[in-house]
């Protein structure tokens, strides 16, 4: 039992060595830890961990385990979780793996899409396909595991787009498609995300950001999301999906990216202003969305009556 905290590298180290020593039970395991460039420039540590005979090795970021652990997890039982993931991806037999990929018919199902800013991502984004939008750039990845609300992808790359010879057009209508199937679109109040998230700390922020900001508060604001709230921000390319809310209500509306995982839709009024929910934005983006999570500084519009969302400030 410890009973002091731990620190980062010790923490790391104790993980690593007690699931190596679980696995080697059964066969030899191989656990191996990296730096990678995540979403916008942010680099993160991983722990990838590959057995004796296995084609996939699980993934994962250590910063985002630790902090389960210092929110009172026990290293432990963190152990124990990242073990049990690696036996059932065993278990359920994946055969996911560098031929795989190879042949396109393999993963035309499995291609979803990733909303990213095209600035924040400009040197991940010389390596693998995408199709500018706005200020964002829609890239496209592989869907090889979910789980509850975890997924797990592998980012297409332009060695992969040369084995398939595909265009990124059909890879978008691809992936638009199989993301409309797999994750339909969430619409719904801001209050009625902030009740579900109950005493999280988004909710924690949001009730902060709130007190410095309380006209927020008497905003129409909706939330818009996937039904996984994960890369969200992604609805924004549905089809017809902003469409049916400018129907509903009749007029046009403000996009605020809150970040990859959502969107914000906010009815326009006749005393808005577009630079105004900007600053919003950014507070929001400085204060309350981690710096890999963030999608935009800007705020878009959607016009009503043709059918097109601009960036407005």
């Amino acid at each position: 039992m410890h009973q002091s905290i731990l620190t980062y590298g010790e923490f790391v180290t104790y993980i690593r060595e007690n699931v190596e020593a679980v696995l080697n039970e059964d066969r030899e395991a191989e656990v191996v830890l990296t730096e990678v460039e995540k979403n916008n420039g942010v680099m993160s540590e991983i722990m990838t961990i590959r057995q004796e005979r296995e084609n996939f090795a699980p993934v994962f970021y250590m910063r985002d385990i630790y902090e389960q652990y210092l929110r009172g997890i026990s290293p432990d039982d963190l152990a124990e979780q990242m073990v049990s993931i690696c036996r059932q991806q065993e278990a359920d037999g994946l055969s996911v793996n560098g031929a795989w990929f190879e042949h396109f018919e393999n993963v035309r199902e499995h291609i979803i899409l990733k909303a990213v800013n095209y600035e924040r991502n400009s040197r991940q984004l010389t390596d693998c396909p995408f199709i500018k939008a706005l200020d964002l750039a829609v890239t496209f990845r592989v869907l090889v595991e979910e789980e509850q609300s975890r997924i797990g992808t592998v980012l297409v790359s332009n060695e992969m787009m040369k084995w398939w010879h595909v265009s990124e057009t059909d890879l978008y209508k691809t992936a638009a498609a199989n993301m409309q199937r797999l994750w339909k679109d969430v619409l719904e109040p801001i209050q009625d995300m902030v009740h579900e998230m109950a005493e999280g700390p988004m909710a924690e922020a949001y009730d902060a950001f709130l007190e410095e900001r309380p006209e927020t508060g008497t905003m129409p604001l909706y939330v818009l999301t996937n039904e996984i709230r994960l890369n969200g921000a992604s609805v924004l390319f549905y089809t017809d999906c902003l469409k049916r809310f400018a129907s509903d209500i009749g007029r046009d509306f403000f996009v605020l990216p809150s970040s990859i995982h959502e969107v914000l839709l906010l009815p326009v009024m006749d005393d808005m202003s577009a630079w105004d929910l900007r600053q919003i934005v950014g507070t929001m983006n400085h204060q309350v969305v981690s710096d890999e999570e963030v999608l935009s500084d800007h705020v878009y519009r959607y016009l009503h009556k043709c059918n097109k969302l601009i960036i407005a400030a």
